[in-house]
């Protein structure tokens, strides 16, 4: 029972099928349990890399190599150090790359990655001479036949997550594969991007037309010098015909942008049926609240003109057919543009329509100058903010209607304007205004303009011009002057243009009409008049200016306006006028220009003198070729000057003079189109008209000049003659005079020239009397220059005491100048040198080379020899010998015998070491010298310089022998800069040692010196030193008058009187003073005082003097000084005279008595009477020389009395 056989069930085909899949799916799920496990392993990662680097090997021409894969195939792959090379370049370096899928999506058709990361990588991309990328080269072309049948992809494409995290791009040319540089604008050669950034989402339905992609982070540093990617973010959307941007917010280190746009009704990617970019609907929205202009120039060049920072706001919809400019606004630091409008087809360039109007708009001239920094457009700070109450453009590019309404500080311009360009003769009606308007920022000229104009017409050719042109500026000021009436009227057409120009400012008014004739380009003619009226020149001046009363008219026609072609006549009449009060009943002048078939004349006829130019010339050619023999001559003398002067000593040349031989050699090729032949005069009439202009001052000439001008092909020559038979210039100060005065100079040399070999030049040149400050007479010049040698022969006389005379030659032929002189004289009053024999002197290389130089005057001679250097070493000597003190005294200083100096000067100086510390030593002795016939004895001493400091020993023997006992020595040193190259100055801060020792030193020599007193007698004594520095000097010892005596002059009482002075640092005291009558006077008595002065190098700071006594001031003797004042007068002190000076103050305490009996009798001369009359000087005019001469004489010393009073007024009195 418990095995009997159970019952078989027969079961039905549907459940075998069923069950034949579940076994099948089970064996599926089983094996991918098992492949899914296998691929988990080591084993098969490492198969599977050494796969992939296999294929990929072996189907391209690069290498891959990757160290390490993890993760898993279906759902996460990891790629650790991968690497890919090309023909030895790595492409791309990836420290990690890992992708993440999601594998259920591919169920529904969607290849779906839930992360791409690539991290730490550098991709490197090298481009040849041709462009082609290296990466291009990475798969070989593939041999098989391309599907020319589109086949559609189905599929989405979606990532999640895309990051590029620590990415270095490369983008280079071979040269530069390992170029480090930065740029100012990008260079695609060289572009490189460090520590790229990505992090973004994407979806694309391909099939479907749908597109998006989500940037959420991009930062980058470029290798730019003003660029840097700090942040870049939006949304990018395209589905079918519509697209968009939203939110892209771009930051760089400079600027901060944020940008929304969309477009609809235009299929972007597929193809359009009839649609038209032109119709699709469009919006824009643009907000850059710190856009720098940097950062776009770091991609495109063209940028550059542009500088700074701007804000902008942009708001536009429409089509490009019909645009709407819904907000537009710039901003500067102090400016604003703001505007609305519409755009209407803007594809068709010219043809697009414009329609725009700027409200509450301004411009900072700053802020645009900065913005275009490279253009330095002008700026005019006074004009201050440009406001624009109004402007409007409406048209296109060539057809246009415009109007401006603008406010400034210095006044407002309104303007309208329409230009039609579309035509072959354009079209223009412009009209514009000004209130209270300054154009002194343009012209120069103070004005208040209120005017209206206007100018409309067609063409501006010559020949088809058709306009009108008018101005009115009544009410307006210029330059101070109101004007009443001022209007310009102008009409053009068929080649002619008429101008009309008609004012009235106060009392004065004018006109001009100009009529243009252009009808011939080639040969434009023309007339003109124009006429003033009541003219004053204060209105030009101000009232400083010369009050006249002008009626001139001015009339001419001529031909052409090139001045080589030029032919015209015209005349100035100035009639029935008034200057400076004085009537001008008629004055012309004429201007004569024609050119005839073989010459050209220029000929001015005036009442001041007349001019003439003739010849064949042109004056561009003439200014040229003048302007190029100059620079010849300078550039020759230049480099002449660079053979005598060392190198690097020639300074404040022209450029030119810097071109050596390139420049030479460009002169010499100058070849100029034409030959010249001119002949010029001049011969000077009346110039009282001039005077009268000038005011106070007297202008008087009578003479003539003339010359020619003539050129070669290679050469130059001119001559002038000029005959001035009387020249002045007065002013009533200053004196500028010339008296038959006679020039003739003649020039010539080769424009080739490199030096001054083939410079030929004659000057003859005389004048009778010569007056520039200084008074010359006998003038006589004649020098001959050839062949680098100038003879010369040269007389003046000076201030009548003065005379010269120098007869020699000059030779620059070689690298030296060298100077031969046969007669040089000098002479002084009546004391004459002359040379013994020839002078022979030279320069070369900063040294003057005393040859040969001896001047004599009787048997005394000077003697200099030796090398004088501006920058190298001395070896100068300087000899005086046996020079006459009676010959010097009398004959250069004019002295009479009894006032003479006398005695035998002899001195040797020898001038030593290098020009910046000179090294001087001087010995000199003066023999028997003498003083207003007094012996003194003999004065010898020396003089030594070294080191910056002079040493000096100086004494006075009152004998013949040098080691006699003297009576009088000055000895010591101070500190002095004697360098020529610095010039002499004082060393302020270095130490100082003076002395002075006297021992009963006879003044009774030196009695003249004070020219107010007589009969001096007595003994000197002293012992002072002075020590410290010059900013600090201080004085120790004494000094003492013993037993002297004098007789004063203006009295002719005698006194005796003893001073003691004692000198402690900066203290000076008075200890012992006296002054009394002597014995023989009556009723005489004695002065005494003492005292002390406190100084700062002698500059007194602090000073007390006490007085008292009595003294006799006048006898009856004091007649015989001044027979017009005399009498019987003694003073006595009732208290102490008191004189003291503190803090700069001076006080003075006299308390004086006259003596009984004292009487003045004061007796009035006749010259104490004058007349009034005496101060006028009457000039009378004549034509007799000697006459003229009396006056030139009597003008010469008023000027040099008015020099001399202006330099004295200009000295300030001590205190």
């Amino acid at each position: 029972m418990f095995f009997r056989r159970r019952k078989k069930v027969k079961r039905p085909l549907y459940r075998k099928i069923i069950n034949a899949f579940i076994y099948f799916g089970v064996g599926v799920i089983a094996l991918l349990m098992i492949t899914f496990a296998i691929t988990q392993t080591s084993t098969f990662r490492n198969w599977l890399r050494e796969t992939v680097i296999e294929q990929f090997n072996s189907s391209t021409n690069g290498q891959l190599f990757i160290e390490q894969i993890d993760g898993t195939v279906f759902t996460s792959l990891i790629l650790n150090n991968t690497t890919i090379t090309l023909e030895g370049d790595t492409i791309l370096n990836a420290g990690k790359i890992e992708i993440k899928t999601s594998p259920l999506k591919i169920l529904f058709k969607i290849i779906y990655f839930r992360k791409i990361e690539i991290k730490v990588a550098t991709i490197a991309l090298l481009k040849d001479e041709n462009g082609e990328l290296n990466i291009s080269r990475l798969i070989p072309p593939s041999e098989e036949p391309e599907d020319e049948e589109p086949s559609e992809f189905s599929w989405k494409l979606e990532v999640a997550d895309f990051s590029l995290n620590g990415v270095d791009v490369k983008l280079q040319s071979y040269k530069r594969k390992n170029s480090n540089a930065f740029y100012d604008v990008i260079n695609f050669d060289d572009l490189r991007v460090n520590d790229l950034n990505l992090s973004l989402a994407a979806f694309a339905d391909i099939n479907g037309n749908e597109f998006e992609v989500t940037i959420n982070k991009l930062n980058a540093k470029p290798n730019l010098n003003y660029f840097k990617l700090n942040d870049l973010s939006g949304k990018f959307l395209l589905i079918d015909d519509k697209a968009a941007v939203t939110h892209l917010n771009l930051v760089t280190d400079r600027s901060e942008i944020s940008i929304s746009a969309a477009i609809s009704h235009y299929n972007l990617l597929g193809e359009e049926k009839g649609r038209k970019i032109e119709d699709a609907l469009m919006r824009v929205d643009l907000a850059a609240t710190d856009f720098n202009f940097e950062n776009l120039t770091s991609f495109i060049d063209a940028t550059y003109l542009l500088k700074g920072s701007v804000t902008t706001h942009v708001s536009a919809s429409g089509s490009l057919n019909n645009l709407n400019l819904e907000k537009l606004i710039v901003e500067l630091p102090d400016s604003r543009l703001e505007a609305t409008g519409k755009l209407k087809h803007i594809t068709l360039g010219e043809k697009m329509i414009i329609n725009t109007v700027f409200t509450n708009s301004y411009i900072n001239q700053n802020d645009a100058n900065n913005l275009l920094h490279t253009i330095k457009l002008p700026v005019y700070e006074e004009l201050g903010r440009l406001n624009f109450d109004s402007l409007s453009f409406a048209g296109n590019p060539l057809n246009f209607n415009s109007v401006i309404k603008l406010k400034t500080d210095k006044g407002n311009i309104t303007a309208s304007a329409h230009l039609n360009l579309e035509k072959d003769e354009f079209e223009y009606d412009i009209n514009i205004g000004t209130r209270n308007f300054d154009i002194f920022l343009f012209a120069g000229v103070a004005s208040n303009l209120n005017s209206k104009g206007s100018l409309k017409g067609v063409g501006l050719s010559p020949e088809n011009i058709f306009a009108q042109f008018k101005l009115n500026a009544d009410g307006s000021t210029i330059d101070d002057n109101y004007f009443q009436n001022l209007d310009i009227e102008a009409d053009g057409s068929n080649g002619i243009i008429k101008t009309v120009l008609s004012f009235v400012s106060g009392n004065a008014d004018g006109s001009i009409n100009i009529d243009l004739d252009i009808t011939d380009e080639n040969k434009p003619s023309y007339k003109f008049t124009a006429g003033l009226n009541g003219f004053d020149i204060r209105s030009l001046s101000g009232e400083s200016g010369i009050p006249s009363d002008l009626n001139f008219i001015l009339e001419g026609e001529g031909e052409n306006f090139n001045q080589d072609d030029l032919n015209l006549f015209a005349s100035l009449i100035i009639d029935n006028s008034t200057i400076r009060g004085l009537t001008i009943d008629s004055t012309r002048a004429i201007v004569d220009i024609r050119n005839e078939t073989d010459e050209r004349v220029i000929n001015v006829i005036s009442d001041l003198g007349d001019i003439t130019l003739s010849g064949n010339f042109k004056i561009v050619d003439l200014i040229s070729i003048i302007s190029a023999e100059s620079k010849i001559i300078s550039n020759a003398i230049t480099n002449k000057l660079r053979h005598i002067k060392p190198p690097g000593r020639i300074d404040n040349v022209n450029a030119y003079n810097l071109q050596d031989e390139k420049y030479d050699e460009e002169l010499s090729t100058d070849i100029f189109s034409s030959e010249i032949d001119l002949y010029y005069a001049l011969e000077f009439k009346d110039f009282e008209l001039l005077s009268l202009i000038l005011g106070g001052s007297e202008i008087e000439v009578d003479g003539e000049l003339n010359g020619r001008i003539t050129t070669f092909p290679d050469s130059i020559a001119a001559n002038l003659k000029t005959n001035l038979n009387y020249f002045k210039v007065w002013d009533g100060k200053e004196l500028i005079y010339l008296s038959q005065l006679d020039l003739d100079f003649s020039f010539g040399n080769k424009l080739s020239t490199k030096d001054l070999t083939d410079l030929e030049t004659v000057i003859n040149l005389k004048a009778k009397k010569v007056f520039l400050g200084s008074e010359f007479e006998n003038l006589f010049l004649e020098l001959h220059y050839k062949n680098n040698i100038a003879a010369i022969d040269f007389n003046v006389v000076i201030e009548e005491v003065i005379r010269t005379n120098i007869d020699g030659i000059v030779d620059i032929s070689g690298e030296k100048v060298s100077v031969f002189l046969d007669d040089l004289l000098f002479s002084y009053n009546d004391y004459t040198l002359v040379n013994k024999n020839k002078i022979k002197l030279s320069y070369s290389k900063n040294q003057i080379n005393f040859n040969q130089f001896t001047l004599a005057n009787n048997r005394g001679e000077i003697v200099l020899g030796g090398t004088l250097s501006i920058e190298g070493r001395h070896n100068l000597s300087l000899n005086l010998n046996d020079i006459e003190g009676k010959d010097l005294s009398a004959e250069f200083l004019g002295l009479p015998p009894n006032e003479s100096l006398n005695g035998l000067i002899n001195l040797s100086a020898q001038l030593n070491g290098v020009a910046g510390f000179p090294e001087l030593n001087l010995d000199l002795s003066i023999d028997s010298l003498a003083y207003k016939n007094q012996p003194l004895g003999l004065l010898a001493g020396s003089i030594d310089y070294t080191n910056q400091r002079l040493t000096a020993n100086i004494k006075l023997v009152n004998g013949v022998l040098k080691n006699d006992k003297p009576t009088l020595i000055f000895s010591g040193n101070i500190p002095i800069d004697l360098a020529l190259k610095r010039g002499a100055k004082l060393l302020r801060d270095k130490d100082v040692f003076l002395s002075l020792k006297a021992e009963e030193l006879e003044l009774a020599p030196f009695g003249s010196t004070v020219s107010e007193i007589d009969q001096l007698h007595g003994k000197f004594n002293a012992e002072v030193r002075a020590t410290g520095t010059l900013k600090n000097l201080n004085t120790y010892g004494f000094t003492n008058i013993d037993n002297a005596s004098f007789v004063l002059q203006a009295n002719r009482l005698k006194y005796y009187t003893r001073l003691d002075l004692k000198f402690d640092g900066n203290r000076v005291e008075l200890s012992d003073f006296f002054i009394r009558n002597s014995d023989e006077t009556k009723d005489g008595g004695t002065l005494a005082g003492h005292g002390y002065l406190i100084h700062r190098n002698f500059s007194p700071s602090e000073v007390e003097i006490t007085l008292n006594g009595k003294l006799k001031l006048l006898s009856r003797s004091s007649r015989s000084a001044n027979p017009s004042f005399y009498g019987d007068l003694v003073i006595e002190t009732r208290n102490d005279i008191n004189y003291k000076l503190d803090k700069n103050k001076n006080h003075l305490t006299a308390d004086l008595i006259l003596k009984k009996g004292a009487n003045v009798t004061f007796s009035p001369t006749n010259s104490a009477f004058t007349n009034e009359t005496d101060k006028f000087v009457y000039h009378f005019k004549s034509e007799v020389d000697t006459t003229s001469n009396k006056e030139i004489d009597s003008l010469i010393v008023i000027s040099e009395s008015v020099s001399k009073k202006l330099k004295a007024s200009s000295k300030i009195p001590l205190d």
